[in-house]
């Protein structure tokens, strides 16, 4: 039983050896950082704000605030992404589905560069509708740690296109 023991250790460390070889094992030596920042909160809700109907996510951020940038993608016109520096996913779940008033799910993807994808998608083009993202402070009284905010109006008034 020691010789199959012998010889199973002796190919395992041939093995390690080769795959460090072939930088599969830690990026050949190079930790990689881990992000900053953490999501740990989730929640969301739909509202009526003169008139109009909203959708408000919030994601706990573990860490303060971080840069961020959105964009839409040509090809999924009904995609809001929010791209969240320095963070990673924690323990919020990475599909979630919402009531589809004015949005179907959120997905939440990390990216091999440290940052976060938060794609929304909305039942309409991004480009029909209004949004806004904040950062808001801590509520002890409603146990909400810091978090970024997202809200989107089902729709933009006259005033709000370019």
């Amino acid at each position: 039983m020691s010789f199959f023991r012998n010889r199973l250790w002796k190919v395992l460390v041939v093995l390690a050896a080769f795959a460090g070889l072939l930088g599969l094992a830690g990026n050949a030596g190079r930790a990689e950082a881990a992000a900053s920042h953490e999501l740990n909160y989730f929640k969301y809700e739909t509202f009526t704000h003169e008139g109009r109907n909203w959708l408000r996510l919030e994601l706990g951020i573990k860490g303060g605030s971080t840069e961020y940038s959105t964009n839409v993608r040509e090809l999924t016109p009904k995609q809001l992404h929010v791209v969240l520096d320095d963070t990673a996913r924690g323990k919020v779940k990475s599909d979630i589905s919402l009531d589809r008033k004015i949005a179907k799910y959120l997905t939440l993807r990390e990216n091999g560069d440290n940052s976060l994808d938060v794609m929304v998608s909305l039942n309409k083009p991004v480009a029909d509708q209004a949004y806004k993202i904040y950062f808001a402070e801590p509520e002890r009284h409603g146990k909400k740690p810091y978090r970024m905010v997202i809200e989107i109006a089902e729709n933009k008034l006259d005033s709000e296109y370019e």
